[in-house]
């Protein structure tokens, strides 16, 4: 989890939809990496990713070996038309891999802000029980959203996992198979899932209108 506070005299600085990403750009070398935001529009202006330090990236090295409190980074944004459907009652089904999570996190909170009432569940997924995270920013939002359910899959579970031993895609899988009317579909993830969300929501006849996804490039 990485937590900006945006130097910006306008006032604007931390004015987004939830679901848009930011370019941050590192104060050494002008290496830029795109990064979906899991807050929300706020005045205070704070910005928060969540970035999976990756071994031989680039920014990884930075945020791992050299960061420090102060440091101040570029943001190039907010960019990108990932974002909830105007205007929908529909219920709204989001999932999440890894830090997939964070633009549909940035949408969950502006339900819970905007007293939204669709019914909303999150299946979000990890390979390992070791890489879940927020775990109790999760548990606020169920208080702030009775109507949330939350599904954790880890696919790699050791035996004492109490959750869901598959991917977030093969719970959506199983759960548009009782599901009445068709929701509305948020994705975010690696490519591979995204694809495969896809090809589960048009199996269950979910129109293509009703859905929305994100892909990781990197």
């Amino acid at each position: 989890e990485l937590l900006l506070d945006a130097d910006d005299t306008s006032g604007s600085a931390a004015e987004f939809e939830a679901g848009q990403f930011a370019e941050l750009e590192l104060p050494e070398g002008g290496v830029k990496r795109p990064f979906s935001l899991a807050n929300t529009s706020n005045w205070e202006g704070r910005l928060e990713f969540l970035i999976r330090l990756r071994p031989q990236g680039e920014f990884s090295a930075y945020l791992r070996e050299r960061a420090q409190p102060g440091d101040v980074l570029t943001v190039h944004g907010p960019q990108g038309g990932f974002g909830l459907i105007a205007d929908s009652l529909r219920p709204r089904w989001f999932v999440a891999g890894g830090t997939g999570l964070a633009p549909l996190l940035s949408m969950l909170r502006r339900m819970a802000e905007f007293g939204e009432m669709n019914d909303a569940r999150l299946f979000y997924g990890v390979n390992r029980e070791s890489e879940l995270f927020l775990l109790d920013e999760l548990d606020a939002l169920r208080e702030a959203l009775p109507q949330l359910h939350v599904e954790l899959c880890v696919r790699e579970a050791g035996d004492g996992w109490q959750g869901s031993h598959s991917t977030p895609v093969d719970a959506l899988a199983a759960a548009l198979a009782d599901a009445g009317a068709a929701p509305d579909l948020y994705v975010c993830g690696p490519p591979a899932m995204v694809s495969a969300a896809q090809a589960v929501a048009a199996r269950a006849r979910v129109p293509s209108t009703q859905f929305v996804s994100e892909r990781f490039t990197v």
